[in-house]
């Protein structure tokens, strides 16, 4: 069957070469109709021009579902599915359809046969199904009840789209200015999704929180628990005597600057190596890092105030370190979206 299949494909293909015609590969498909289950389900090899047709069991063809032995079972029950009976009738082996569309399907047969299981119908007048007729009926008036769909005067179309200029539904179909809605689309998605996200310069490590310190989900505040002693991994570069956590990143260059807020005087931001006992610096709520001239400094962010300074030949990697007894929260920063016409 796999030759013969292939070279009516080869024979179709001479014929497409001949007419100067084209075939699209892409919407060919290989299928096996056969009464034996087998051969139907055979893993089909049908190459054009070295190509291999994808194979489907069940293909589609001009609407009407083909299935192995061309009964056209699966069709019938596709179409069922979509449609409201129309004066169902029940057959002797309990399947329901329409009784036009029955009858429609009897045409021209000398037996008189369920389409779906091909049992012999005992009746030539099937019997009207009353519970589905009542079902299909009732279904039918509370359809009709809801409120019709809003539609295009102009396209006759359902109405897909809302335009925030004009504050009014538009069919898909409408014209709309592309140049204003579609020209950098993805621009002016970013642009007016940047006051819906944040940022944060420092990302806390739950490697290193302190059983006694509860980190927040975002990981950019962390929090006393009291009395409540968290069970984390042991790990060994967990904080277990002072109630610490350190920053995820660390620094061996450059300047960093971070804004914290503090909710009780017991609080220490400052940084420090992963292999130092002692951290370097003290404690107000904006911390600037300059690594690479060895400076550490702190300020008001309210008032941009100077407040210390603390110098150190920095020789390590620096990860921000806290220490507090209360609640220390890293600021978001702003983000901002600017365009560069210089170029």
């Amino acid at each position: 069957m796999e030759d013969g299949l292939n070279d009516d494909m080869g024979t179709l293909v001479a014929y497409f070469q001949r007419w100067r015609l084209q075939l699209n590969i892409g919407k060919t498909v290989a299928a096996a109709f056969h009464l034996s289950t087998r051969e139907a389900r055979s893993e089909l090899e049908v190459r054009v021009n070295n190509k291999r047709l994808e194979v489907q069991q069940a293909p589609n063809y001009l609407g009407v579902r083909l299935d192995r032995t061309l009964s056209f079972k699966q069709h019938l029950e596709e179409v069922k599915a979509k449609d409201v009976f129309r004066d169902p009738v029940l057959l002797s082996c309990s399947h329901s359809f329409c009784k036009a569309c029955l009858q429609t399907w009897w045409t021209g047969k000398e037996v008189k046969e369920c389409p779906v299981c091909k049992r012999k119908s005992s009746k030539d007048e099937p019997t009207c199904n009353l519970v589905l007729k009542n079902l299909c009926e009732t279904f039918l008036q509370e359809r009709d009840q809801r409120p019709p769909e809003a539609l295009c005067s102009l396209h006759s179309e359902k109405l897909r789209l809302f335009c925030l200029d004009h504050q009014q539904p538009l069919p898909s179909g409408a014209l709309i200015d592309q140049a204003k809605h579609l020209g950098n689309l993805s621009f002016n998605i970013w642009s007016k999704m940047k006051d819906m996200v944040s940022y944060s310069p420092l990302i806390l490590d739950p490697n290193t929180v302190h059983p006694n310190l509860i980190l927040s989900e975002d990981l950019t505040s962390v929090s006393e628990g009291g009395r409540q002693r968290q069970k984390p991994p042991d790990n060994p570069e967990r904080f277990n005597y002072y109630r610490s956590v350190l920053g995820s990143e660390g620094f061996n260059s450059g300047t960093h600057s971070w804004d914290v807020q503090v909710t009780d005087s017991r609080c220490i931001f400052t940084i420090r190596s992963r292999h130092s006992s002692q951290p370097e610096g003290g404690a107000p709520e904006g911390v600037n890092l300059d690594w690479n001239r060895g400076k550490l400094s702190f300020s008001d962010p309210d008032t941009n105030t100077h407040i210390h300074t603390f110098t150190h030949t920095f020789t390590e990697r620096m990860f921000p370190f806290i220490y507090t007894g209360g609640e220390v929260k890293i600021l978001p920063v702003k983000v901002c979206v600017t365009v560069d016409q210089s170029m």
